[in-house]
C-alpha cells in the first residue's frame, strides 16, 4: 500500500510553491524598504549647500536631492555654540514649517557622519510638509532653553545667508 497518494503529493507540492512564492514576496518587500541601502538626511544649517560644513556631506559622497519644508511642528533656535548654528526642535504646539535640504547618503557612510556631530545636535525623524519622514538634524531641548528663537525667519538661510560672515562666528 503506497504511503502517499497522488492527490496528497499534489497538495504538498502546491503548499511548497505557496511558501516559496510567499518567501519571494516577503524578500522583495524587504528589499524595497531598504531603498538601495541609502539614508535621506534633512539638514537645516551649516551643512546646507554653500555653508561651511557642506563638505562633510560631500566627503561622504552624499548628493543633494531637493529643498523641502518641515511639517508645521518645529521651532528654530540660534544655539549658543561655537560656531553659532541652528537647532531644530519638535514641539507639540506653536510650531512652524522650517526650510531644510534633503541629501541622499550611503547607509554605510551615515554612521561616520553621525559620529562627528557634537552635542547638543542629534538625529531623529523629521516630518516633512508632504507627510513623509526622513532622518535629520534636531537639537536637544536643553540647548534651546536660553537660545534666541529664530522660527519667524522660516529657516537658517533667511536668518544667516550662505557666504555671510555670520555663519562662521
Amino acid at each position: 500500500m503506497p504511503l502517499y497518494t497522488i492527490r496528497g503529493i499534489a497538495c504538498i507540492t502546491r503548499e511548497v510553491r505557496y511558501v516559496q512564492n510567499l518567501g519571494e514576496k516577503m524578500y522583495m518587500k524587504q528589499k524595497e524598504s531598504v531603498q538601495d541601502d541609502f539614508v535621506l538626511v534633512a539638514v537645516c544649517g551649516l551643512h546646507m549647500r554653500g555653508y561651511p560644513l557642506d563638505w562633510q556631506l560631500k566627503e561622504r559622497s552624499a548628493c543633494f536631492v531637493r529643498e523641502a519644508l518641515t511639517a508645521s511642528c518645529y521651532r528654530l533656535f540660534k544655539l549658543n555654540t561655537v560656531p553659532v548654528k541652528p537647532g531644530l526642535l519638535k514641539v507639540s504646539s506653536e510650531g512652524a514649517a522650517i526650510q531644510v535640504e534633503i541629501w541622499k547618503m550611503s547607509a554605510d557612510r551615515f554612521g561616520s557622519f553621525v559620529a562627528m556631530i557634537p552635542a547638543p545636535l542629534c538625529f531623529g525623524k523629521i516630518k516633512l510638509s508632504d507627510g513623509t519622514e526622513v532622518t535629520g538634524f534636531l537639537s536637544e531641548s536643553y540647548a534651546c532653553e536660553h537660545a534666541e528663537e529664530i522660527t519667524q525667519y522660516g529657516g537658517w538661510c533667511n536668518y544667516s545667508p550662505a557666504g555671510s560672515s555670520f555663519v562662521t562666528e
